[in-house]
C-alpha cells in the first residue's frame, strides 16, 4: 500500500488550494469582446450572447488532458440550411420537377455558425486568462515546481497579435 497511503506533495496541495480559488462562473462580456473573439465576423454576430465559463473545470479538465481547448473549429462558410431528410431546405411551393413559385429562395446557413466560433474562441481565452492568473499567484509560494505562464498564445486566431 506504500504510495497509496502516504500524503499528497506540498506543492501538490498548494496548487490544488490556489486552484479551488479561480472562478466558479465567469461571464464573458459579449458587447466588450465580440470583436476580439471574431475580427472580421464580428459583423455578423448577434446582438447579444451569453457566454458563462467555469474557470476551476477548465483548468482542471485540460491539465487532465494535457492539451489546451480547441478554439479553431474552421471558418464559418455559408451554405444551404440542410433538412433532416438531407435535402436543402426550400421556402416557397413546387409545383413540380424544379418548379418553383416566385420567390421561391433556399435558406442559407453559416456552418459553423458564428455564434459556435465565438463560444469556443471565448472557451479558449477564459482558459488562457485562468493559467496566467494561476501563474502568477502560484509565484514564490512552491518549493519544488518553477511556476512559468503558459507559452500558448492568448489569441491564436488573431494573426496580428
Amino acid at each position: 500500500m506504500g504510495d497509496v497511503l502516504s500524503f499528497p506533495e506540498a506543492d501538490a496541495l498548494v496548487v490544488a488550494g490556489e486552484v479551488k480559488r479561480l472562478r466558479a462562473n465567469v461571464v464573458v462580456d459579449w458587447s466588450a469582446s465580440k470583436e476580439s473573439l471574431l475580427g472580421d465576423l464580428a459583423s455578423l454576430a448577434p446582438g447579444e450572447q451569453l457566454l458563462s465559463f467555469n474557470e476551476i473545470d477548465l483548468v482542471v479538465e485540460h491539465a487532465q488532458c494535457g492539451i489546451p481547448p480547441i478554439w479553431k473549429v474552421g471558418s464559418p462558410k455559408a451554405g444551404p440550411k440542410i433538412l433532416a431528410n438531407g435535402r436543402p431546405a426550400v421556402s416557397g411551393n413546387r409545383y413540380g420537377k424544379d418548379l418553383y413559385t416566385a420567390g421561391s429562395h433556399c435558406p442559407l446557413q453559416w456552418a459553423p455558425t458564428i455564434e459556435g466560433v465565438a463560444l469556443v474562441r471565448a472557451r479558449y481565452a477564459v482558459w488562457h486568462s485562468a493559467l496566467t492568473r494561476l501563474a502568477a499567484s502560484l509565484h514564490g509560494k512552491l518549493k519544488n515546481i518553477a511556476v512559468m505562464p503558459p507559452i500558448a498564445p492568448a489569441a491564436p486566431w488573431n494573426t496580428a497579435a
